[in-house]
């Protein structure tokens, strides 16, 4: 092995290390270089005790300050329980070191597994600790270290520095140590502890059976350049009262993986990928992180992941932020799956791009019964810059996943500034934001657009305090849409929100150019109202229902409203597969006119009431509660159940009109003047042709019943005397079609 004079390989160490991110001190004194005698040894390759004098050229043993060298003939040093030994600098390049107890304390750097030849240390006791710098594989390609023994935390099997940096491969070298029983590696004081330092360098530690590493300021796995792996298993522990950086510097690779109960905490900041590295933290098997706060993907083209499974749990105390101030276009991703859980003060997806237009996504994936608990989960934020985009955020949920804010009376915004925010809600996972107000796109300009789009798919459920969908866009192409249910049909999506939605501007402001959609379809939207707000075209501000329903949370005059200064309501349509409408027993009103060409339902106790000219051409059909008509209806056939009441107040239906009343159902007349309809049909007879005040009606002993004003009339043009009931299940209180010929065997 070749050994360079001490001036040479000084000068070597100080440029790797440097670019490794390690500041040196200059030389000598400053350096940590050892200032007593050479010490090197002189056995060959059998295995001999480090502490006689035999084995040592001048048979002269290594004592306090002395440099020790070891780099030729592979032999194996051997301490012992009850060996004492102090020295100063070690250089150990060759054979492997075996130590089963004592105790070593040295006062210079240790570079244990130092050149080009294969070095092995294998310690089963003792501990081993200097002042200095500790490094475990320089400039070596074939370096392991096997560390064990101990029996609890107070008796550990220890390799240690307590004033310089602890090193896993350094100096371009492959380093391999692993941790069993009780052993642990120690960075006390001033000492950062670092796996893989700096480019060229892989360091890999794995840790079993409770042992440890600790770091009194900072921990970097993959730094600089360096591939650096920490695998953590079987209640191993990692302890930094400073930071964590897996994955830190252009070309450095970090992974942490976490199984078997293992748990890491820091009391410093956490970042994962960042300047140009890529770092990702695995976590299954109830493994446990405590921290603070964490960045996945930051600064400039770094890139991060964090994947949690089986029970795995993140518990912070500050923020969880994915993508932040990077230009990287790879996904910055943390998933959830198996049961495992996040609690945070926040969660931010997308934060403040680095550049203007920059691509950088952020993206958090929910599944198999996930959970995060955080003050608020923010999607696409450049607040803490005046430009720059925040690309794209995403948030998909599936599996009975759960998301829960809990911060009370804030607002959260989905979409600040440029961008797509897109959001998925699959299965029976749930957003529970109960005191949040959530704002959906702000702060865009006419150069740039913040989009989005929010899907409630199956049985997934929303529930926020108040609801705001387009607050400020920028390009006329720019739009924000919220389905809720599936186009299939199948599940009961819901989104609810306590205190009204707003489409457009939540102020009556003109600008923010803004195409906002609220579908509804086969699924479910429970809110106090619907309101139109602000915007540069407030007619671009529309909902869709097809198949989906409408519950009210609410006592209102007007549920479709518009903030003043804004002169119209939404435009709702009723598509193919109808609407309903759930009054829920409160009364509510609206002057809204529906138009399209489906039908609706009125379902649940309480009163609604439509002034509007409703253009709608599908069936009417009142379920339950009371209907009130007092605008007009294009729709042909209305249906009451029994138990149901209609209520005309004008002459709202066409000539062309059925309606059919089951036994138990009440028509109600408060008009004047005569309304003229094709048929009135009762439990499935039709009433004669004729001309019929309320008094009539009910002299006619049919099993419906008829209130209201006598000044009204209604008028049946002449029709065949008997019709089959297309409703047949109205008798019973609920509405389904039933064949005519069923309807006739029955009255047989």
């Amino acid at each position: 092995m070749k050994t360079p004079s001490l001036s040479l390989r000084e000068s070597s160490r100080f440029n790797n290390l440097l670019c490794g991110g390690v500041m040196l001190a200059m030389l000598a004194g400053a350096s940590g270089w050892a200032h007593g005698a050479e010490i090197r040894w002189s056995g060959d390759g059998s295995t001999e005790k480090f502490t006689e004098a035999g084995n040592w050229v001048g048979d002269t043993a290594p004592v306090a300050g002395d440099t020790v060298i070891v780099d030729a003939g592979e032999p194996t040093v051997l301490i012992e329980a009850g060996d004492v030994i102090e020295f100063g600098e070690l250089r150990f390049g060759a054979g492997g070191i075996e130590m089963t107890g004592g105790t070593i304390t040295t006062t210079g750097r240790q570079y244990v597994g130092y050149g080009d030849a294969a070095v092995d240390l294998t310690m089963s006791g003792g501990t081993w600790t200097t002042s200095e710098r500790f490094i475990l594989g320089y400039q070596s390609d074939n370096f392991t270290a096997t560390i064990s023994g101990g029996t609890s935390t107070s008796d550990r099997t220890t390799i240690g520095s307590t004033g310089g940096y602890l090193i896993v491969g350094n100096g371009v070298a492959t380093a391999n140590v692993t941790l069993n029983d009780y052993a642990q590696l120690y960075g006390n004081t001033t000492t950062k502890v670092i796996i893989a330092d700096g480019s060229g360098n892989s360091g890999t530690v794995t840790m079993n059976d409770h042992s440890n590493l600790y770091s009194k300021t900072e921990l970097n796995i993959g730094w600089s350049g360096g591939t650096g792996k920490l695998e953590m298993m079987e209640d191993s522990t990692v302890v930094s009262d400073g930071s964590v950086k897996i994955g830190i510097g252009s070309g450095s690779v970090g992974v942490v993986t976490m199984a078997g109960n293992a748990s890491l905490t820091s009391t410093g900041e956490i970042v994962i990928g960042n300047s140009g590295g890529t770092g990702s933290l695995i976590m299954s098997e109830s493994s446990s992180f405590t921290g603070v706060n964490v960045d996945v993907g930051r600064d400039g083209s770094g890139s991060g992941s964090i994947s949690l499974s089986d029970y795995a749990e993140m518990n912070l105390s500050g923020d969880l932020v994915i993508a932040r101030y990077t230009s990287s276009t790879t996904e910055q991703l943390v998933t959830l799956s198996g049961q495992s859980s996040l609690t945070a003060a926040n969660v931010y997806v997308g934060f403040w791009a680095q550049s203007e237009n920059s691509s950088m996504k952020g993206k958090l994936v929910l599944k198999d019964s996930a959970t995060i608990e955080t003050g608020k989960l923010v999607l696409g934020d450049k607040s803490s810059g005046s430009s720059g985009a925040f690309g794209t955020a995403t948030l998909l949920m599936s599996g009975n996943s759960t998301v829960t804010m809990t911060e009370s009376s804030s607002t959260v915004k989905w979409g600040f500034g440029e961008g797509t925010v897109l959001v998925t809600l699959s299965d029976d996972s749930e957003i529970s934001a109960a005191n949040t107000t959530l704002m959906l796109g702000d702060s865009g300009s006419s150069s740039r657009e913040v989009t989005g789009t929010i899907t409630l798919e199956d049985s997934s459920t929303m529930a926020v305090k108040s609801l705001i969908v387009g607050h400020f866009g920028g390009s006329s192409e720019t739009g924000w849409t919220v389905n809720v249910g599936s186009t299939t049909g199948t599940g009961s999506a819901t989104l609810t929100v306590s205190e009204g939605i707003t489409l457009g501007r939540s102020d009556q402001s003109g600008g923010g150019n803004f195409s906002v959609a609220l579908n509804i379809y086969n699924g479910v939207v429970e809110t106090a109202f619907i309101q139109n707000g602000g915007g540069a075209d407030t007619t671009k501000h529309t909902v869709l229902i097809d198949g989906g329903t409408i519950r009210s949370l609410a006592d209102s005059s007007e549920f479709f409203t518009q903030l003043s200064g804004v002169g119209n309501q939404v435009l709702v349509t009723i598509a193919a597969g109808g609407a309903t409408f759930d009054t829920n027993g409160y009364d509510v009103a609206t002057t809204l006119a529906f138009s399209g060409t489906g039908g609706l339902t009125k379902e649940g106790a309480g009163t609604l009431t439509l002034s509007g000219t409703n253009t709608y051409t599908g069936t009417t059909v009142v379920a339950e509660g009371t209907f009130v008509v007092s605008g007009t209806l294009a729709s042909t056939l209305v249906q009451v159940a029994d138990g149901a009441v209609f209520t005309l107040e004008s002459l709202a239906l066409l000539s062309a009109s059925t309606i059919e009343l089951a036994s138990g159902a009440e028509l109600q007349l408060d008009f004047s003047g005569d309304l003229t309809v094709s048929a009135l049909i009762v439990n499935g007879t039709a009433v004669d042709a004729g001309t019929y005040s309320v008094d009539d009606l009910d002299a006619l002993g049919l099993t419906a019943t008829f209130a209201g004003d006598n000044a009204a009339t209604l008028t049946v043009i002449p029709e065949p005397s008997t019709y089959a009931l297309s409703v047949g299940a109205l008798a019973l209180g609920l509405v389904a079609l039933r064949r005519r010929n069923r309807r006739r065997a029955a009255r047989v």
